[in-house]
This record gives C-alpha cells, structure tokens and sequence, in this order.
C-alpha cells in the first residue's frame, strides 16, 4: 500500500518553534505511546475513534502528537493533534473528536499511525491488511490489541474505549463458586448459585502454588455453560496447591479457596476432598469423601464413610479406617466373613485412625464392613486386588495408598498407614556410592515412600562389596528392585580413567569390542547381574556431542551406530544371565539429537526396557509443557520401551527442593506419555511420598 507522509510547510514548522526549541515532545519521550484500539465508523453517522496507552515507564506529556489516518486514496491525513496534555503510565486515551471533521470509516479506512510533532512515526496500523487477515469489525466490535496493551491486534467482540480490552463480550458470573477440590485427582468443581445460565468461556481457574507462582490451570472454551443450580467439574493440574481463584474473562476474580482458610489440617488423599460445608454455602473442610457434581456432605457421624483398609491372609486380620478428618461413632458396626459376623466395632475412631479385627478368613472370602443399619458401606473380594497376586508371608493385601486401590504388598502394616511396592511400580531415584552404607536403613524409607527402584552406582561394588548381599536380600523383601548405574562412554575415578572414552576407533574406522567387554564383562555388568541385581542402568551412553565426526558410512561404521551396537550387545549378553533383567539408559533430552550424542530412541528402544529423559525441569527452567512434550517424544520415539521421566530434586541454583515442590514436578507427567518418573537424585531435595503417583494406569 503506498503511503505518502503529510506535507507540512515550513512556515508551520517555524511556528511551531518557540524561543526555546520545538513546541513539541520528542519521539524519544513518547517511545512507549502506541495504538491500543481502533474502531471505525460502520453505520451511517457513526463515528469512529482510536485509543491510545502509555506503555513506558513513566508521565509522558503528547505536546505535538499526531493521529495520522489513511483513506483508500492513500492520503495520509493529520486527523488529530495534542496540544499540552499528559499521559499517566499504563493510562489510555480515546480520540474521537478529529479535526476538520474526519470521520473514521471502516468503508475506506486503510490505516491508523501516530507520529510525534516532527513526524518521527511511533506506531502504523494497517488496517486493510489486519481487515483482510481477521475480518472487519461489525457496529459495537473493535480491532484491538490482546493481551490489552502489548498484544497483536484481534477481532474483539465488543468495544471498550478507554477501559481493558478482552476479545469477547466480559461475562459476568457472579454467583460461581468453587465448592470442591480434589488435588489427588485434579479436579475442581463448581456450582451455580444465582439465577439464569451463566457463559463461561475464558473464565480461568488460576493456582498459586507454594512458591507463590500463579499458574493457569485450566481456561473454559467457547460454548462453555452452565445453568443455575447446576455443578460443574473440570480436570485441572492441582499440584502443589497453596491457593486456587475463579477469574472471568475480564480478569475480576470471582471467587478464591485458599489452603490456609481450611478448618482441618492435612492434605486430602484420593477419594478425600477440600469441600464446602455446609454445601454451596459453608465454609472450607476436608471431607472423607469426594462428591463430584453432587451435594458434599458431612461424614464426620456417618459410618458410611469408613473403609476396608487392608487385609492380612497369613496372620488373619482386617484393618479398618477411618480416611475422614473428624472422630466418627461407630457403635454396633460390624465385619462380616461371608455372611457371618466376625467383629463388632464400639465406641469411636479419631481421624485417620487404623483398628485391626481378628478375622477367620482366607483367599477367596469375601469381607463386608455393614453400617448399624445394615447397609454394607464397604466390601473386599480377592479381584479388587488390581495386580492380583497372593499375599506372602509378612505381606498383606492393602490399599495403597491408604483408603485407595487394593494392591498386593511385601510390607504389611498392621494399625498404621499403609505402604509398599506395587508390582508395576514406576518409581525410580539415582543413589551415589558414597550412601552405600546407608541404603539399607533407607530402603525402608524408600518401601514408605513408594520408591519401588533404587539406581545405585557401580563403585558401590568398588568400595562396598561386602554390603551388596545385604541390600539386595533387603530391597527382595521390601519388593525394591536394584540397578546398578554404570557410567559407559566418560569416567571420572582416582584409577587413572577421566573424560569421553569414544566408542569407536577413529584410526580403524570400526567400534572399540575392547570397550563394550570392558563395560559388559565379567569385571562390571555381567559381575553385578550375577551378583543378583535386578537392573542395568547405563548413563553416559553417548559422545559428548561429536558423534556426527565418527562417521564412517562408507564402512558402516556411525556414531550413532556405535550406541546401537553397544545396546544390542548388552541387551544379548545380560539377558543371557538373567532373561528378567531391566536394561535402562539415561538419555540426553533433546529430541532429535542422534547427530550429536549418538542418541537414537527408536533404535535404542529395540533393545532396552526404559528410556530415561534427563528433563531436569525444576533446574533448567523448563515449562511443564515443554516437559510433557519431551517425554512425549521419547515415548512415541522409544517403543518398545517404556519412557520414564528424569526429574531433578534442586534448583538452578543447586538447592534441594521442598517435598511439595518435587511432587508437583513429578505429577506433571500424569498428563503425559511417560509410564514413570527417576529421581536426580538422593541427598539432595527433600523426597516426598510417591504412594500415588500412578503415571501407567495402576
């Protein structure tokens, strides 16, 4: 489009110099002024007008300032000038009284600009072309600039001079409240209390976690209603909850729970909830059961609310609890083996409270908790057992964690919380050799936590081989797996061994056999898999970023190649040992790499069992979307093999992260492909219960 500036004579330019300089603010002061809103005239008589904001950091006086509009015959046209006028920061300005009688009209309107005094142009809009892309405004409509002041310009559904501009219609909702809240689950529920059907889209749900940072987890999309009386729940991330608001599209928040104004203290399990209580109109409890899209209620005096907690076969007992947060009356409720009564309850039990009952029972019983009037409020059957599996001598049958899925356990825990390793437990931490001597106490903290894989570095066979049969013996009976981290392609050891050892022999253009036996031998790997480990984790089983300059394709000899021959022959020799050996591999988590680091996942995945992202995002500074897209690729990219996410327990700045925060980071990839989370590593953060982190269906 040809535009052609105003021409202004010099004696207009003369005039408009004082004794002092130019009667006009320079363009440097008014660097941050630019067009916010524009709206032109559509009807017949309807005038137009264009809003101005003040971006900078500070007043700025206009002095001089032009509003230039351009009509279909390319004329640029001085249409408004400021005379002594100043704008506050962040403060607009609509011009809708133009000299010489302009009128805006969207019919011929080509473009709107602002320049200052001496025609240094600030900000141009091309209207056409804007028209062309997104369409002509209708009566009442704008183009205008979303997010309001920095954003691209859209087609907005309604106007808003001088006031904050959103792209559709604000919808008032007034009377939306949240009224329950499952962080175990991650959801939220609303309820409508006033009248009519209330519009929602761009509504948001916003959390602030424990780090005081405000994270957008869930927007309502165009469409999105609902009716008074009516509630509605959505799936939103409520990780690391310290606060949750209710924000309208035009960014007034309408309602806010926070953690901090609930009576009871703790954190809701699964099957718990924060609830309103009374419903709709009470202030904020934990309630013992959750009741999504339905009236929340009071369990504290209903039995109902008691369950089945775990069942011990070998020493014949069942355990009852009490997942509420209130002293339930329990008098005259009963335990039932098949029809027949096998224990009475009496008197109360205290929040979160566990009673073991004696109980004749075996395999295939089926066991009822009946109410005093006779209503069987919870029942257990040898097939709500989710692995199926027989309980073992010292094990039991428990929900894990308490109060939820039935799984069968190595640990059982008469008259206390609930733990154990799950079969198919995807739960892994890296653990340095210099601990050694302290994993066999903290096995027992890891069996609690949920931690089911303990990746332990090889030169704890170096410096405490003596304790190797203890541990392993252990972590059999906890239901732990133990896999030995090995360090293949770059060492660092008081031997003599530091930096890249290259997989392939430049100077023969072929792979280094003397180094695969070295790493797979019966000095190291073949060593720890007959010493009865139950893994194989490689790390380091890459090139530092050079694997594109050992390429010999006329040979068939490739960087990339190299890790895949390395694979293949590790995954031949070991499982020859031990066909039920888990092959892992810690893998750099830049997709599309294998030129680099040698790195293929599809390849990779041929012969390993879990592939292993170093997503890091705590300490990188990675966006949980950015995580769950990278574990997405290695998912998709490693099939067969199982993508278990890598997740660092510091900060960038080294410092160990809160239980809370390392919980968070991992529940993100609930969301996700990955099937398990590995954590960088012991010693460092402080680690929080992983009981219900369940990333593959469990």
């Amino acid at each position: 489009m040809r535009k052609y500036l105003l021409f202004i004579p010099l004696a207009v330019l003369l005039a408009s110099c004082g004794k002092n300089g130019p009667d006009y603010t320079p363009s440097s002061e008014l660097a941050g002024v630019t067009v916010n809103e524009i709206c032109a005239g559509v009807a017949d008589g309807e005038k137009g007008w264009v809003e101005i904001v003040n971006n900078g950091t500070s007043e700025v006086n206009l002095r001089g300032l032009k509003v230039l509009v351009t009509d279909d015959y390319y004329y640029r046209l001085e249409a408004y000038r400021f005379g002594d006028v100043t704008l506050a920061k962040g403060e607009k300005k609509v011009i809708d009284t133009f000299d010489k009688d302009y009128v805006i009209k969207i019919s011929n309107l080509e473009e709107v600009a602002i320049a200052s005094g001496a025609d240094s142009l600030l900000c141009a809009v091309d209207v056409k072309a804007l028209a062309a892309k997104i369409g002509k405004h209708a009566s009442g409509e704008s183009w205008s600039r979303i997010p309001d002041c920095t954003g691209d310009f859209v087609l907005s559904e309604k106007s808003t001079p001088g006031e904050k501009n959103y792209k559709f219609v604000p919808h008032k909702i007034t009377g939306l409240i949240i009224n329950e809240l499952c962080p175990a689950e991650n959801w939220a529920e609303l309820y409508h209390s006033s009248n009519g059907l209330l519009e929602l889209y761009e509504t948001t749900l916003v959390l602030t976690d424990n780090s005081n940072v405000e994270h957008v987890v869930y927007t309502f999309e165009e469409g999105a209603t609902i009716k008074s009386g009516n509630y509605l729940s959505v799936n939103a991330n409520l990780g690391d909850l310290k606060s949750l608001k209710l924000v309208s599209n035009e960014g007034i928040v309408v309602d806010e729970f926070k953690v901090s104004e609930v009576h009871d203290t703790g954190t809701p399990y699964s099957g718990q909830s924060y609830s309103r209580l009374p419903d709709i109109t009470g202030e904020w409890y934990i309630s013992g059961t959750t009741t999504r899209e339905a009236e929340n209620r009071d369990s504290s005096e209903d039995v109902s609310a008691l369950v089945l907690n775990e069942f011990c076969v070998p020493e014949g007992w069942v355990e009852v609890y009490n997942p509420t947060v209130r002293t339930l009356r329990v008098d005259r409720a009963v335990v039932k083996v098949g029809d027949a009564t096998a224990a009475t309850l009496a008197g109360t039990m205290k929040p979160g409270e566990h009673k073991v009952f004696a109980i004749n029972a075996n395999e295939s019983s089926v066991i009822s908790l009946v109410s005093p009037d006779g209503k069987t409020v919870d029942s257990f059957k040898k097939s709500d057992v989710k692995d199926g599996d027989s309980a073992v001598e010292g094990g039991s049958w428990s929900r894990i964690p308490d109060g939820s899925d039935w799984y069968t356990v190595k640990t059982a825990s008469k008259a206390a919380a609930n733990f154990g390793i799950i079969k198919g437990n995807t739960v892994g931490i890296w653990y340095n050799q210099s601990n050694t001597p302290s994993l066999l106490s903290n096995l027992d903290q890891f069996a609690k936590l949920g931690i089911g894989h303990v990746l332990l570095h090889e030169y704890a066979f170096r410096y405490y081989e003596n304790l190797i049969p203890d541990i392993l013996a252990k972590a059999k009976k906890l239901g732990i797996s133990i896999h030995i981290w090995m360090q293949c392609f770059w060492w660092n050891d008081n031997q003599g061994v530091n930096g890249w050892r290259s997989p392939v022999i430049d100077s023969e253009k072929r792979y280094d056999q003397d180094l695969f036996d070295d790493i797979l031998g019966e000095t190291r790997a073949s060593k720890y898999v007959k010493a009865g480990v139950q893994g194989i984790h490689f790390d380091y089983i890459r090139f530092g970023g050079t694997a594109y300059k050992h390429d010999y394709p006329e040979v068939g000899v490739t960087g990339q190649g190299a890790i895949d021959e390395f694979c293949r022959q590790a995954a031949e020799r070991l499982r020859a040992i031990n066909p039920d050996l888990i092959l892992s591999a810690a893998l750099m988590a830049e997709t599309g790499s294998e030129r680099y680091y040698g790195q293929h996942p599809e390849s990779m995945g041929q012969y390993l069992d879990i592939l292993i992202p170093m997503i890091y995002g705590n300490s990188s500074g990675k966006s949980y979307g950015t995580c769950r897209g990278i574990a997405n690729y290695f998912a998709q990219h490693g099939i067969p093999a199982q993508c278990w996410a890598g997740n660092d327990t510091y900060s960038s700045s080294g410092a160990g992260l809160s239980a809370a925060q390392i919980k968070s980071s991992s529940e993100i990839y609930k969301e996700s492909k990955a099937v398990g989370v590995v954590l960088f590593r012991h010693g460092l953060g402080t680690l929080p219960s992983m009981l219900d982190l369940k990333l593959n269906g469990q």
